[in-house]
């Protein structure tokens, strides 16, 4: 298919305040997580909205994964889904 250039902007919904830090401390973890997934993507299927649906769960379900091992045994709160949402507010595929 050729070379592509994307640019992606990612937002994690969540209500622990808390998380909020943690996510911070964690965002070259978190940046490497959604690069590997991108990778792994066919850019046919980046371009239909069924497409992106499947990248934004393949996201919640591996950066709620990290939350889930790493965050949760030390949190007050110990809520086991605390990601509550991934939403793509920038995407451009060139």
């Amino acid at each position: 298919e050729g070379k592509h250039f994307l640019t992606m902007s990612v937002v994690f919904m969540f209500q622990d305040s808390q998380l909020d830090l943690y996510l911070k401390t964690r965002i070259p973890l978190i940046d490497d997580i959604v690069v590997s997934i991108m990778k792994k993507e066919n850019v046919a299927n980046l371009r239909t909205r069924a497409g992106l649906e499947l990248l934004k769960r393949e996201i919640f379900k591996q950066v709620n994964h990290l939350i889930l091992e790493e965050y949760i045994p030390t949190a007050l709160n110990n809520d086991r889904s605390p990601l509550k949402d991934v939403l793509i507010t920038d995407f451009a595929l060139h």
